[in-house]
């Protein structure tokens, strides 16, 4: 019986090792887990941002031109006042506000070269509206009116059209590095955890079996020691 004690203590010791293998396993595989989550979690904000991007710059480019053309020819015209002129402004120096918007969630080069020749189109068209209503001749007018208004409309509506462009294409990129990163991962919890069981089941096999051996030993001893001997038998009778 006093072999059995240290055979029951080994058997506690694989016991906790046993523990201290899941633990050390199970760690790195949540680790894995919370990477996963935090690269899910900034692909949705990188995902919101150029979807907001896209849809603004889309609404924008969709109105700007014909909108802004239209007044201006009125003005030009005379069939509104030249007091008029300072609502027409208002509208570029919203459209610039939207720029700044699409500034602050566009991060690569491309799109902010393109927010930044879009700031440049729409000063340049505030001067040249101004101009505008400067000339009094109507044939002048006009005349400017085709030659700087809506040659300046017209390239914003083409720099915001390469803007969209551009956030279309990044929005593809994050995506595809998105879907890589995540293989990766994936990858390598599935390797991690195939590993584990495989660790694992070789560990309860040799603990089953540690187990069970000194169990069947001192069973073996006790029937040993209980059952008569044959010459007790004999007396018996």
């Amino acid at each position: 019986m006093r072999g059995v004690v240290p055979k029951v203590k080994k058997q506690m010791g694989l016991k906790k090792k046993m523990n201290r293998l899941l633990f050390s396993t199970m760690i790195p595989m949540a680790c894995l887990l919370v990477i996963l989550l935090l690269i899910f979690w900034q692909y949705a904000g990188q995902y919101n941002k150029l979807s907001e991007n896209l849809a603004v710059s889309s609404k924008f480019n969709l109105s700007f031109k014909d909108e802004l053309d239209l007044e201006m020819y009125y003005l030009a015209i005379g069939s509104k006042e030249a007091s008029e002129l300072d609502d027409v402004v208002g509208q570029v120096e919203d459209a610039q506000e939207i720029m700044e918007k699409l500034r602050k969630n566009t991060y690569h080069a491309s799109g902010v070269k393109c927010l930044n020749s879009l700031d440049a189109y729409l000063d340049n068209l505030k001067k040249r509206m101004v101009q505008l209503m400067e000339i009094k001749e109507y044939d002048r007018r006009m005349e400017f009116m085709d030659s700087n208004i809506r040659i300046i409309t017209g390239l914003i509506m083409q720099e915001m059209q390469n803007y969209i462009y551009n956030e279309s294409m990044y929005l593809v990129q994050v995506e595809t590095s998105l879907t890589h990163r995540v293989k990766i991962l994936i990858s390598g919890m599935a390797v991690l955890l195939l590993a584990t069981l495989g660790i694992l089941m070789r560990r309860s096999f040799r603990l089953t079996g540690g187990i069970i051996r000194p169990v069947t030993e001192m069973l073996d001893n006790c029937l040993l020691y209980t059952s008569p001997s044959p010459r007790d038998v004999e007396e018996s009778r």
